[in-house]
């Protein structure tokens, strides 16, 4: 890769079997010298990984996407092994860490390289306002839903657009918002395992903003709010 992203921490989430990133990676100057940057570096530029995650303290894991799901943010809670000041983790917990490249979006979305977080251990004030961000395409199935609440928004599906469920998402507590099929809004505190990231999120216009994309045909446009 070239561009460089912008990392968000996406939280603490359980690892099991199988594991929440699918590749255990090394670092340069090995597992002693462990630090999220450090693996963040090797899981994008050493492996072209969106996704990179540390645990107990000194192992890296890349992906391209969550397999298991989020937990208690405290439950992660081992020092980084090459710089203490950092959490890497804790036992069967992984910090999860997302590469957010630069994108253009609708006016009312702000772009990802200016709303996500630029500093990996950086803490979002209580105060502040919710700040949500695309973090790009998902595979959707009526069967097994990538985010598993639909959401009724202001004005009905005829007022759909990304701003509108963001909000009726953040209404209600989730983390995470998602457009499909020009009408429709979900909302979770998870990207289920059923989803991945996929293609075919650019040719359904939201019925309520039509120079927005509201996802495609089994197709979520997600955003995460990792204040929540």
């Amino acid at each position: 890769p070239t561009v460089t992203p912008t990392w968000a921490l996406l939280g603490c989430y359980l690892d099991a079997t199988p594991p929440t990133l699918s590749n255990r990676t090394s670092i340069v100057n090995g597992d002693s010298a462990m630090t999220i940057e450090a693996c963040e570096t090797a899981c994008y530029f050493g492996s072209g990984f969106l996704y990179a995650g540390v645990e107990t303290g000194s192992q890296c894991w890349c992906g391209s996407f969550v397999a298991n799901e989020r937990t208690v943010n405290t439950t992660c809670n081992i020092p980084c092994a090459g710089k203490p000041s950092e959490i890497c983790g804790g036992t069967g917990r992984i910090n999860v860490y997302k590469a957010i490249l630069p994108v253009v979006t609708a006016s009312t979305i702000q772009t990802s390289s200016s709303t996500a977080t630029s500093k990996s251990t950086a803490t979002p004030s209580s105060t502040s306002m919710p700040t949500w961000f695309p973090i790009g395409c998902y595979s959707d199935d009526s069967s097994a839903r990538s985010l598993n609440t639909r959401t009724s928004i202001t004005g009905g599906d005829t007022n759909m657009s990304s701003k509108n469920c963001i909000a009726a998402c953040g209404a209600g507590g989730f983390t995470y918002a998602g457009v499909e099929n020009g009408v429709e809004c979900y909302c979770d505190s998870a990207i289920r395992s059923s989803g991945t990231p996929s293609d075919g999120c650019s040719n359904i216009a939201c019925k309520g903003n039509a120079t927005e994309i509201c996802g495609g045909v089994n197709r979520l446009n997600v955003f995460l709010n990792p204040q929540f």
